[in-house]
C-alpha cells in the first residue's frame, strides 16, 4: 500500500509527479514495491486525478481516499480496506520516500519471516516508521487510527515488533529537498 493522498502543503504542488531519472516519484515507489508484492495499491486523495493516471500507468491499483484532509490514518484505513482477504500482511510505503530500495522491503519481509513479528518498522534518523510491514492481525487496529497517526502507533498493541535499519533514504517534502535529491 503506497500512501499518496496528501496535498504536498510544504511543496505547494503535486510533488509525486516530480521526475528522477526519467520516472515520477510515485512511479518509482510503485516500481520498487512491485517485485516484492503480489499487488500494489496506491491511496490517492488531494491530487486524485493526476496521481490516478500515474499509478495506473505504473501498474498499481488505485484506492480513493475522500477523507484525505483528516490525515495519514484515513489513508491507512482506506488502504487496509482494499487489501484482499487472502493476503496475510501489507507493506505500508510513503510515496515521498522514492529512494527506498527493493532490498529494504525484502529485509522487512525477512525479519517478519525469521522472527515472526506482526509489525516490522524501518528505523532511520532515530525514528521507527514507514516503510513498514503489518500482519493482518493488526489491521483492525489500523482501522481505529485517526489524524496523522501511522503504523508506529501499533507498537503498543503488537505482540512482536521488529525493526530494520533504513540507510540512504530521503523524504522529498520541500522544494529544497527536491533541489537536493532530484535531478533537474
Amino acid at each position: 500500500m503506497v500512501l499518496a493522498a496528501g496535498e504536498s502543503r510544504r511543496m505547494g504542488f503535486a510533488k509525486l509527479l516530480l521526475q528522477h531519472r526519467g520516472r515520477s516519484l510515485l512511479a518509482r515507489v510503485v516500481a520498487t514495491a512491485t517485485p516484492t508484492c503480489d499487488a500494489v495499491w496506491v491511496v490517492v486523495g488531494a491530487f486524485e486525478r493526476r496521481y490516478r493516471d500515474e499509478a495506473e500507468a505504473a501498474g498499481a491499483h488505485v484506492v480513493v481516499n475522500p477523507d484525505w484532509r483528516e490525515g495519514l490514518a484515513s489513508s491507512l484505513r482506506r488502504g487496509v480496506e482494499a487489501v484482499p482477504a487472502e493476503y496475510d500482511a501489507a507493506f505500508i510505503l510513503l510515496a515521498d520516500q522514492p529512494f527506498v530500495g527493493k532490498g529494504h522491503l525484502e529485509a522487512l519481509l525477512e525479519r517478519r519471516r525469521t522472527d515472526g513479528c506482526d509489525l516490522v518498522l524501518s528505523r532511520y534518523q532515530g525514528v521507527a516508521g514507514a516503510p513498514a510491514l503489518v500482519h493482518r492481525s493488526l489491521f483492525p487496529q489500523l482501522l481505529t487510527l485517526h489524524g496523522d497517526r501511522g503504523a508506529r502507533a501499533l507498537t503498543r498493541v503488537a505482540s512482536s515488533v521488529g525493526e530494520v535499519p533504513l540507510r540512504g533514504s530521503q523524504d522529498v517534502d520541500t522544494r529544497e529537498d527536491a533541489r537536493t535529491w532530484l535531478e533537474p
